[in-house]
């Protein structure tokens, strides 16, 4: 939520530049008489992004936890859909190769998994969709650290939350 409100602060910045991209702002022609219709305009982001980061894994360790160092690649796929009066905004990330050892044992895991978030922006208000289901695999049993988080937001075209839902589990297998 934090990455797509920076970007709908972005984009509204952009908005107020002199001048946009072709693409952007060209116009299709509609029924004779009729107001012309905006063409769709999109673009994606593909990109691998290199992470550390550290992770306390509560059932490592025969049950005492360690701090868990992780390193690797990311894949980051990142999508905008501009189309007459809604903005759709995608994310989606995956770890490719990530990697990490265990401060106290020395166990080996892996970051599997994945995260996306949709979130449409239109006259009639914003929807924001987040799942997250990020596994570290270690050399269990026992020691997995299983998380899965589903956030839903509502706002209304008034600007008034109207539903609101989050759900989140860690378990250890």
């Amino acid at each position: 939520m934090r990455r797509t409100l920076g970007l709908v602060i972005f984009l509204g910045a952009l908005a107020g530049c002199s001048s946009a991209p072709t693409a952007s702002s060209s116009i299709e022609s509609s029924a004779p008489g009729s107001a012309p219709a905006a063409r769709a305009v999109a673009f994606t982001v593909s990109q691998k992004i290199q992470i550390d980061f550290q992770v306390f894994v509560d059932c490592a360790n025969g049950g005492a936890g360690e701090l868990v160092d992780f390193s690797g690649i990311l894949h980051d796929l990142f999508h905008v859909t501009l189309n007459g009066n809604q903005t759709v905004f995608k994310f989606h990330d995956q770890p490719q190769g990530i990697f990490g050892v265990g401060e106290i044992t020395g166990d080996k895991y892996k970051a599997t998994g994945v995260t996306q978030e949709t979130t449409r922006i239109g006259v009639v208000g914003v929807t924001d969709n987040f799942i997250n289901n990020f596994k570290l695999i270690g050399p269990g049993p026992g020691n997995n650290l299983l998380i899965h988080e589903n956030i839903h937001v509502t706002i209304n075209g008034n600007g008034t939350l109207t539903a609101t839902h989050d759900h989140f589990t860690a378990e250890c297998t």
